[in-house]
C-alpha cells in the first residue's frame, strides 16, 4: 500500500495475504497508523545588516530574511524571535527562526542581525558671538557659549570646539570657531560661529601724589613727564 500526508492521523487497515506453494491462502488485517516525524527545513540569509531610522528603530520581517521553509507535508508557521531593534541593539546579535509544520515537527535556525546607525546628529550654534578678555588678557570659550541645540536618533556622546583659548592677539580679528558633535556610532555634524574677541577692561595706573615740581633758577620753568607721576 501507498500512504501520503493525507493519511496522517488515521488508522488504516491493511490486508496481508500469504499464499503457499499449494495455493493455500492466509489473510490477516493489520492496522497501520501513518505519522510524520520529519521536521521542516529552513532556508534564509545567515546575516542581515539593518539601519536604524530617524526615530532610532528598525523592524524586520520574514521577507527581509528571504525565508523559505520546505516540508514533506504542509508547513503552517514560521516565526522570528525578535523583530524590533533600537539603539541599544547596535552591533551584532543572533535571532532564532522557528518553523513548525501541521504535525508539530519544528526546526530552528540562527540568523545574525547587525544593527547600525548611519544617521548624522544635528547641531545648531549662534551665528556670531562676542568673547571678552579677562584681567589677564585671555578668555576661554565653551561649547555652552555657542551651542543652541543638538539632537540625534540615538545619543550624543560629545561636542567639542576647534578653538577654545583666545588672547589679546585675537582682538578685532573675527575668529571662525567650529563646533562638532558626535553620536555613539561615530557619526558627526558641525556648525560654525564667528567669534569676535573684545577687550572692554580699561587700563589702571597709580600716581605719585602729591608731587613737587621745582622751577629752574634761571628760566623759572620746570618740565613734568608722565614718568614723574606714574
Amino acid at each position: 500500500n501507498t500512504f501520503s500526508c493525507q493519511d496522517i492521523g488515521f488508522t488504516i487497515p491493511v490486508t496481508l495475504n500469504v499464499t503457499d506453494a499449494n495455493g493455500n491462502v492466509f489473510s490477516a488485517s493489520i492496522p497501520v497508523s501513518v505519522q510524520d516525524n520529519l521536521p521542516p527545513q529552513i532556508f534564509s540569509l545567515d546575516t542581515l545588516t539593518v539601519q536604524l531610522n530617524a526615530s532610532g528603530v528598525v523592524v524586520i520581517s520574514q521577507p527581509n530574511l528571504t525565508i523559505n521553509s520546505v516540508d514533506n507535508c504542509i508547513q503552517t508557521q514560521t516565526s522570528i524571535s525578535k523583530s524590533l531593534f533600537q539603539c541599544s541593539d547596535i552591533g551584532a546579535q543572533n535571532i532564532t527562526l522557528l518553523s513548525t509544520d501541521n504535525n508539530t515537527n519544528s526546526a530552528s535556525k540562527l540568523v545574525e542581525i547587525v544593527t547600525q546607525d548611519s544617521i548624522n546628529p544635528t547641531i545648531a550654534t549662534l551665528l556670531t558671538y562676542t568673547l571678552y578678555l579677562n584681567n589677564s588678557g585671555s578668555a576661554s570659550l565653551f561649547t555652552s557659549d555657542l551651542q543652541t541645540n543638538t539632537s540625534d536618533n540615538c545619543a550624543i556622546v560629545s561636542t567639542s570646539l576647534n578653538n577654545t583659548l583666545f588672547t589679546c592677539a585675537n582682538v578685532g580679528v573675527p575668529q571662525i570657531v567650529l563646533a562638532t558633535t558626535a553620536d555613539s556610532s561615530g557619526n558627526t555634524a558641525s556648525a560654525s560661529t564667528v567669534v569676535t574677541v573684545a577687550d572692554n577692561i580699561p587700563p589702571s595706573f597709580s600716581i605719585n601724589s602729591p608731587f613737587t615740581v621745582t622751577l629752574d633758577i634761571v628760566t623759572g620753568q620746570a618740565t613734568l613727564s608722565t614718568s614723574d607721576i606714574i
